[in-house]
């Protein structure tokens, strides 16, 4: 089997340098050693991410007019990863596809993703929720959008979906063609509304409608923090501390700054109820990061 990783990252140091960390933690479940693998990144800036990773990562450079085209029409940012999935299917020989955001980490392994991918299901990072249950503003909003008239006519895309954070993607090779799927009928919600959350809407609908299973979830395996964007001024503390040194080392000092780790303080205040976090606020008290020394 011919399994293929990939990334997109281009725009910003932060960016490069979570990417650079999310390799680092694969490189570490494999003690080390060169995953058995094809690692595929989609960059503007690959002399950089060189700097601080091992030879045999692959590079496809993108640059700022071939973005503006993938990004469409209506320059929507996400849309760059369907087209980037669609060319990386259409130019490698992956049997098996896993594409995961920047910011994420690997707790173990993908060969039980690969496993299920190779079996004909498709991957996302994780189910948050039913969008009709209107339980949070996102799914309120969404709920509006897909309940309009206008929008019906269009898409039989209905309220009654589950929606899966896109931050890890798997599909297989045999079912390649669901991503232009993805892609028709991101421009369809799009156009219809200018919601960010439409590709992940996309791709959660449709790669259920053609899973042979269920939509298998990659929580247990790959930590997403999306929702931890402190972590990027560590990580430029920690590159620029460690930036003479060779990968290998680094390898050796990743968890320190664990960002599964660093996060708990946030993660407690976030989970507060209205009025224990308002006296938090109150005290200019929200959360602290957790002390880390760099040797």
């Amino acid at each position: 089997m011919n399994h293929c990783i990939v990334y997109q990252a281009y725009g910003h140091k932060n960016v490069l340098n979570e990417l650079i960390y999310s390799i680092y933690t694969l490189i570490r479940q494999h003690d080390g050693l060169q995953p058995p693998y094809k690692i595929i990144i989609y960059t503007d800036s690959i002399q950089y991410l060189k700097e601080f990773l091992p030879e045999y990562i692959e590079y496809k450079e993108i640059n700022r007019p071939l973005i503006e085209e993938w990004s469409g029409p209506n320059k929507f940012v996400h849309r760059v990863k369907i087209e980037m999935l669609k060319d990386v299917l259409m130019y490698n020989q992956c049997t098996s596809l896993l594409y995961a955001d920047t910011d994420t980490t690997f707790l173990s392994k993908p060969d039980q993703l690969f496993a299920q991918i190779d079996a004909g299901n498709f991957v996302m990072h994780r189910k948050e929720g039913l969008i009709d249950s209107g339980s949070n503003i996102i799914f309120k909003k969404l709920k509006r959008i897909l309940n309009d008239k206008n929008l019906q006519r269009k898409t039989t895309l209905p309220s009654q979906t589950d929606m899966y954070n896109a931050g890890v993607l798997g599909i297989p090779y045999s079912l390649k063609h669901v991503v232009d799927e993805v892609l028709e009928q991101t421009d369809i919600l799009y156009d219809h509304a200018s919601n960010h959350c439409m590709e992940q809407l996309s791709f959660s609908y449709t790669l259920n409608q053609h899973s042979k299973e269920k939509i298998i979830e990659a929580e247990s395996d790959i930590f997403h923090y999306w929702n931890f964007k402190e972590f990027r001024a560590i990580l430029d503390h920690f590159f620029t501390f460690y930036s003479a040194k060779p990968y290998q080392f680094i390898l050796t000092k990743i968890d320190i700054i664990n960002p599964k780790v660093l996060i708990k303080p946030k993660m407690h205040y976030e989970s507060l109820r209205f009025f224990p976090k308002t006296i938090q606020k109150l005290k200019k008290k929200r959360w602290n990061m957790p002390v880390y020394t760099l040797d």
